[in-house]
């Protein structure tokens, strides 16, 4: 009876792998195969630099500027802000490389049983 549970754990497992290194295969497939997907610009620098819109007189004058970005340094940021930002989004942020392994994995679950109220 051992036997045939650990049989049927290495296959569960092996089956597991086999489903990941597919779906890796076609994630690979539609994005190399797929000329029209989105891509990221080879200069990420364009999605920072934009340059405010600028309104003139009638005679030629510059009125005001609206928009642009600001870059901002970290230490700038209010500390009562980030701790906003983190209850909304992750509170765990500081806890974790990047990715919370625990918190996808859940969220997976809970997607694949239809409960779709979570994020990863």
């Amino acid at each position: 009876m051992k036997r045939l549970a650990l049989l049927l754990g290495y296959l569960g497992w092996t089956l597991l792998g086999m489903i990941g290194i597919g779906l890796l295969a076609l994630i690979f497939l539609i994005a190399t195969a797929v000329p029209d997907i989105p891509r990221v610009p080879d200069e990420l620098s364009r999605l920072i630099d934009i340059p405010p819109t600028q309104v003139y007189a009638a005679d030629g004058s510059l009125l005001t500027q609206v928009g642009g970005r600001n870059v901002v340094t970290y230490d700038r940021i209010s500390p009562l802000y980030i701790k906003a930002v983190l209850a909304a989004e992750d509170d765990q942020f500081f806890h974790h490389p990047g990715v919370d392994k625990p918190a996808l994995l859940r969220a997976t679950l809970q997607y694949l049983t239809g409960n779709r109220s979570r994020g990863g």
